[in-house]
């Protein structure tokens, strides 16, 4: 398994959890 960038809100230290409707998970 690798990482994948779902998101690239350029966050600075990247804390904040992400909701994904569609696959019903949660992302951190």
């Amino acid at each position: 398994m690798s990482p994948e960038l779902i998101a690239d809100y350029q966050c600075i230290i990247g804390e904040n959890p992400l909701w994904h409707p569609i696959e019903n998970q949660l992302y951190w």
